[in-house]
């Protein structure tokens, strides 16, 4: 190490680092089909102080290995407060309840969102939907100011056991290749 790399680390730069919060670096949804294992739903604060929910997920099966290959981690966030999108946040968030328990709108009260989210757990706020196996959807809009954003829908995946088989399809050719026939959607 040089001297001036030695310097700086011990110059304090060490204790700068020991005393801070390690970034979690997050990767989000790109657009396919997916069979997720949920790890947990957290609510917390991004760097400007916004709070924000975060589902974040192991993937199980892709259709999209290039973004998203079985064994990765990818994330859905809504931003709750102050930032873009955050007037839909508690629309999204019940959508996302509905698709991943099964319930109904009526059947998503206040007692619902909280125990989905772990504020009612003991154990360190895990949410008590972890382990379970979902199917997201995942696909690309367009924004009023004509950005891409992408838009996540999630059901509940009936029977564990028996997983759909969600094929991985080649993006380089918007998923259309001569050997992979036709698509259809799984059986749930």
């Amino acid at each position: 190490m040089s001297d001036f790399a030695r310097n700086y680390v011990r110059g304090g730069f060490a204790d700068e680092v020991a005393s801070s919060r390690a970034t979690i670096q997050s990767n989000y949804f790109s657009p396919g089909r997916f069979i997720v294992e949920i790890k947990d739903w957290k609510i917390g604060e991004n760097r400007k102080g916004n709070p924000y929910a975060a589902l974040e997920t192991e993937i199980v099966r892709s259709d999209n290995h290039d973004a998203h290959p079985p064994g990765s981690l990818a994330t859905w966030m809504v931003i709750l407060k102050g930032g873009a999108g955050s007037d839909m946040a508690a629309s999204n968030i019940k959508a996302a309840i509905c698709g991943i328990t099964g319930a109904s709108e009526k059947e998503v009260d206040s007692e619902v969102v909280q125990y989905c989210l772990g504020a009612e757990s003991d154990d360190g706020g895990m949410s008590p939907l972890a382990g379970n196996l979902i199917l997201v959807t995942a696909v690309n809009v367009k924004t009023r100011a004509g950005n891409d954003f992408t838009r996540c829908t999630f059901k509940k995946v009936a029977d564990p056991d028996n997983l759909p088989d969600i094929q991985h399809r080649d993006r380089s050719t918007n998923g259309a290749s001569a050997d992979d026939g036709d698509y259809e959607d799984p059986p749930f």
